[in-house]
């Protein structure tokens, strides 16, 4: 109802997340379409974490609602390949339902003296050596590699949240169907809880509207579960005991700029900090 709320006359496009980096819920995919449908509007689906893992967990088994082109009205798909595709870095995947689409990435000009110049997109020249790596990991996985990985993730996921929603002081959000949640809480500073973490060395990215942790289960984390989960237990208890004035530092500024009403001052904020990193002395 909101998204129908929104759009107007200058409306170009609607997304919806399959699932949404920061809690790991898919949207509402074939409902989004369908009013993108009735109002003309281009509907994009954002896989970017999902696109190379739902798939897997379909075909493992789990209730995973569609995502992809088989929603009518669905026009185009993103993904990330360097996330769950386990490639390295530098290459992406955007899917379009039809050439008819597509055509309107491609730049082409031909009035350059050069020559008629036409490139995939505005980007001009890339390097092929992410996408060769890429086609050459894919192609060593192949779907026998993929659902043994994604089985794995999922394995741990389950474990991880389990033992999340057995410690009285935390949550997880929402209802999370892959690998990817957040941790909340009501009772706890759960930025105080990140910092806490790292002593334990577990390094979880803070997050906030609403305020939680950030959770990304890969296979490799199928090891270390139970060592994570124990040290999140005594992390709990010592964070319990803290008091606001003892809550300092990265846990009591990212607190600031998360309840800070003006957003427009938090950006500033965030590009303030930027410019000081990227200054030359």
């Amino acid at each position: 109802a909101a998204m129908r709320q929104a759009i107007t006359e200058n409306t170009v496009m609607m997304v919806g997340s399959a699932p949404s980096y920061p809690h790991g819920i898919i949207d509402p995919l074939t409902d989004l379409a369908e009013i993108a449908a009735k109002k003309g509007i281009w509907m994009h689906v954002d896989a970017c974490v999902g696109g190379l893992e739902l798939p897997f967990v379909e075909k493992l088994g789990y209730p995973i609602p569609t995502f992809d082109f088989r929603i009518p009205g669905v026009c185009s798909i993103s993904a990330d390949i360097h996330k769950y595709g386990f490639t390295p870095k530098g290459a992406s995947v955007i899917l379009y339902r039809n050439p008819e689409l597509r055509q309107y990435q491609i730049f082409a000009y031909a009035d350059w003296p050069g020559g008629v110049y036409a490139t995939p997109n505005v980007s001009g020249s890339r390097p092929g050596g992410p996408i060769a790596s890429a086609w050459a990991t894919i192609k060593y996985l192949g779907l026998e590699g993929y659902m043994k990985l994604v089985q794995k993730s999922m394995d741990a996921t389950k474990r991880m949240i389990e033992g999340i929603q057995a410690i009285p002081e935390l949550y997880v959000l929402g209802k999370p169907l892959a690998t990817v949640f957040a941790i909340g809480s009501d009772v706890l500073n759960v930025f105080a809880l990140g910092e806490k973490m790292k002593e334990f060395r577990w390094y979880i990215d803070s997050q906030h509207l609403p305020p939680c942790l950030h959770m990304t289960v890969s296979p490799i984390h199928a090891t270390i579960v139970e060592p994570f989960l124990a040290d999140l237990r005594a992390a709990v208890k010592e964070v319990a005991k803290l008091k606001p004035e003892d809550i300092t530092g990265e846990a009591a500024m990212y607190g600031m700029i998360g309840s800070m009403p003006d957003r427009a001052m938090a950006k500033d904020f965030a590009v303030q900090y930027m410019n000081d990193l990227y200054r030359v002395h």
